[in-house]
């Protein structure tokens, strides 16, 4: 394989990687911030009726 052609790809590769890592992390925090808020009190999120 052209050397050109195989540092394209891994670029590619680890553009890929780094996106689905932020992606992966946002969702993450996200996930923790709306659960603390939550426990907190400072908002209802209703996930499960039978805890009302």
């Amino acid at each position: 394989m052209h050397p050109r052609l195989w540092r394209i790809l891994m670029f590619l590769k680890l553009f890929k990687n780094i996106t689905l890592a932020c992606l992966v992390m946002v969702i993450t925090q996200a996930s923790a911030l709306s659960f603390t808020l939550e426990v907190a009190g400072k908002i209802d999120i209703v996930t499960d009726p039978g805890l009302c």
